[in-house]
Parts: structure tokens; sequence; C-alpha cells
């Protein structure tokens, strides 16, 4: 474990992931933040994701790196021994990474690389290199914050993502809503739903039919024929898109690869509900509070995945087979439409009767 003599000014948090990744750092950088009240703390993550933690309380800046840009970072500082920061704490594989924190930084905590020659240089200049335990078989909020708590004795209970909806967006969002609505009857009738249908291409397992969606769709309009959806995420196949409007025609909107992350995120905070799989935008989803559906496959469960900030609104719908007998080619196909129409119609019911209250 690293031991500071003093309490460091300046941080440097690095992590070059993917969209939930990123946004569970946050969970690390808020630990940090209540560890070292005082101290200014930066993020630096992919260039295409690293927005998606802007606007945290505890960040004082963001942008981008990757271990290209890394190899031509930080010279100045290393030349007049200058470094900027007191502390960097990094997750990730990237030797350049690892070597561009190192000149910005007095104090290093970092994730151990297969580069054995990068971790032996740093263990060597003092810095605390770490092993990390295998993400596969604890709650990845868990899994991030081993790096600050055993490299730094840091500790915390508190491990919620949260999402930061700037004042801006959410304005953006309900104009948008109300623009993309206003040709339908009862533009503002119950529900709003936001829909993500499909993951990455790497990760095809975690979708969900598009025949099991219909019918999903199909059984809400049945109790709700007012409800109202949006189509999240990136770009759908033609085929897909033409499913769901053969439900829902003007009633659903298609923003599937017209919206950036950020702004995807300001219209979740708009909706009645989200239903979704096991993706980015769900981690979104899961940080701003909104209430939420959420389908995993064996391969991961949700517990695993999600650190909601309001747990009582998620409700994680399991595949059924059991972990000991799951592989990739397990189909989602197997969770049946009715089971989730049933936890869809619940929900909204305990969304409806707590409006009524309030």
């Amino acid at each position: 474990m690293l031991t500071l003599s003093t309490p460091p000014k300046r941080i440097l948090v690095i992590h070059v992931a993917r969209f939930g990744d990123t946004l569970l750092t946050g969970v690390a950088i808020r630990a940090l933040k209540q560890a070292y009240p005082d101290a200014e703390i930066d993020f630096l993550g992919h260039p295409k994701r690293y927005d998606i933690i802007r606007g945290l309380p505890e960040l004082a800046h963001v942008g981008a790196v990757s271990k290209k840009s890394a190899a031509f970072k930080g010279w100045c500082s290393k030349l007049f021994g200058r470094k900027p920061y007191d502390l960097a704490v990094i997750w990730g594989h990237d030797a350049a990474i690892h070597r561009y924190a190192e000149r910005v930084a007095t104090h290093l905590v970092v994730q151990q690389i297969k580069d054995e020659t990068t971790n032996q240089s740093l263990r060597a200049a003092g810095h605390e290199v770490l092993k990390m335990p295998s993400d596969k078989e604890m709650p990845l909020a868990d899994w991030l914050l081993t790096l600050v708590e055993r490299g730094l004795g840091i500790t915390t209970s508190n491990r919620q993502v949260a999402y930061t909806v700037l004042p801006a967006e959410k304005a953006w969002a309900k104009e948008w809503l109300a623009h993309s609505f206003a040709v339908i009857e009862n533009p503002d009738a119950f529900p709003v739903i936001g829909l993500i249908i499909e993951s990455f291409p790497t990760f095809k397992h975690r979708d969900w039919p598009i025949e099991h969606f219909v019918e999903l769709c199909r059984g809400i309009i049945q109790q709700y024929p007012n409800a109202r959806f949006v189509l999240l995420g990136n770009l759908l196949p033609k085929q897909k898109v033409t499913a769901l409007k053969s439900v829902m025609g003007q009633r659903m909107v298609q923003a599937a690869d017209r919206l950036s992350m950020r702004e995807s995120g300001a219209i979740m905070s708009c909706l009645d509900l989200y239903i979704g799989i096991d993706t980015g935008p769900s981690h979104v989803a899961a940080g701003i509070g909104v209430p939420m559906v959420c389908l995993f496959h064996c391969a991961r469960r949700g517990p695993l995945v999600l650190s909601p900030v309001r747990p009582e609104a998620v409700t994680m719908i399991e595949h059924p087979c059991q972990t000991e007998q799951c592989s990739f080619s397990i189909s989602m196909g197997d969770l049946q439409p009715d089971r989730v129409l049933e936890a869809t119609l619940a929900q909204l019911q305990r969304i409806r009767q707590a409006q009524a209250v309030a």
C-alpha cells in the first residue's frame, strides 16, 4: 500500500474503457474525494467515451487520452521536473499510459499490466503496482474500488454509480421530446418509455430477440394505449426498427444512432421507465435513477454489473439458465416476454402510484 506523507493537492485518474466501466469509475473518484476533500481531481478516458463522466461534482476537469496520444504527453513535465499531479490512479493495461502518468505525477497507484518491464520499473521507483482480482466474480464497482482500497487504504460503503444531467441538457431533452411527439394525440400521456434493444456487436449474446421486444411493446400498449416510446442506442438494423414501428406507429420516436450518449442520458432523465439489456446506456439509466427493467444474460448477472443510485427503482431480470451451465451460445430468447411484461407492468403501476401520491 502506498503511504503519502501529505494529502495530495492534485490527483489524476485515468481509465480508458467502455461507457459503463468509465461511468462506474465515478464510484472510485467519489471515494478519493471523500478521503482527500481538498484535492482537485482530473479525469482522462477514452476519446469517444470520457464525456460520459462530465458533470460529476468531484471532478475539476475531464479529457481524453489513448495509448497513442499518451506517448506524446507529459514530456515537458519530465524535462523541467515539475510534475503537475501529486497522485495518479490508473486502471488499464496500456504501458504507454502508465509511463505517461509517471511523467506527470509524483506518486502512482496503477493496475498491474502484462508488460513486466514497466511493472518492475514502476515498483523500483516506489509506485504501487497492484495485481487486480478477476472482474468476473465480483461486482464491477467493487472491482474498481479494489485499486484505491488496496493501493491507498481508502474505504467506502457507497458503491452506487452516479450520472449528472446538466441543467441545459435537461431543458434540451424536454424540448426534444415535446417536438418529437407533437404530431400525436395526448403527447403528454403516461408513460414515456425508453428502449435499448441491442448491445455491442461483440456482445450479441446479450441481445433479446426483436420478436420478444415486439410482443413486450404490444402488451404494454394493450394496458397503456397512449404509451410513447423512444428507441435509443446505436445504429439498428432496419428490419428491427420496422418491426417495432409496426406495433407502435407514431408513438415511437427512432433516436438510435442519432443522439450522443450525453443527449441520450438527458432523454433518459425525462422517461417514466427505461427498458434495456446489459450495455452502456443501462449504466447511465442506473446512475440517473430512472425506474428501469434490465435484462441480463446468464454469463454476467445483474448484481455484478449495475450499481444503481436507486436500487428500489430497478428490476433486474436474469436469464433462467444456471451460471454453471451457461455459455455464450445460450440464447436470450429463453427469457420469455410474459415474464418481462409482468415486471414492466408492475413497475409502471408503482410509478403511477408514486406520481399520484406526489
